[in-house]
């Protein structure tokens, strides 16, 4: 998954679950942040998939 795929999914996320209490916070801060992930040569635990660290 990229970066803006995953930031885009968190978005969706929070915007349409009704479990968070400062939801317009929470988007607010989402909606400004740029992720950025370090792929590594290491094997995830589904078959052709890689670890990502996401910071």
């Amino acid at each position: 998954m990229k970066e803006e795929q995953f930031l885009k999914t968190m978005i969706e996320t929070i915007k349409y679950d009704k479990e968070y209490k400062n939801k317009n916070e929470l988007l607010s801060i989402l909606r400004y942040s740029m992720l950025t992930c370090e792929k590594t040569g290491t094997y995830g635990r589904k078959q052709d998939h890689f670890r990502e660290y996401i910071f």
